[in-house]
């Protein structure tokens, strides 16, 4: 039997976007490659930029291949 964690409740955020950032987003919806709506381009964004920018040093897992 599958014991799986429950599913976390939903969060709304409200975000007030710039005009600036409102075209970016338009212009990221335009390419096709950023889902349907403005939230989810905004969220991918981020989630994009969250996995550059943020430092893993924490993180020591390497895989090293030994000659046999």
């Amino acid at each position: 039997m599958p014991d799986y964690w429950p599913k976390p409740t939903e969060t709304s955020i409200d975000v007030n976007l710039t005009e600036e950032v409102d075209q970016l987003l338009q212009s990221l919806l335009a390419t096709g490659d950023y889902l349907e709506t403005k939230e989810h381009a905004l969220l991918h964004g981020f989630l994009r930029w969250y996995d550059v920018a943020w430092p893993r040093d924490h993180v020591s897992t390497k895989l090293k291949f030994r000659p046999r």
